[in-house]
């Protein structure tokens, strides 16, 4: 399962875990929970370089309420 990046107050997913960092735009003050399943724990060092790279790539255009962070 991929990981998520959801805005605070927006939908949950059921059965994700939620890393007690944010991620957040370097562009504006909007900021990002990291939620990933506990399949993917062992990897969250990995993924938080990346979810920064797509949250400053995706708020150049728009501020969506969910990204989805690739593998």
């Amino acid at each position: 399962m991929p990981v998520e990046l959801i805005k605070r107050g927006a939908r949950i997913i059921d059965g994700l875990l939620i890393h007690p960092d944010k991620v957040s735009c370097d562009r504006c003050a909007q900021s990002y929970e990291f939620h990933y399943s506990p399949s993917e724990e062992h990897r969250v060092k990995e993924w938080l370089p990346k979810a920064q790279v797509v949250v400053n790539k995706s708020h150049s255009h728009s501020h969506p309420d969910s990204l989805t962070v690739p593998y």
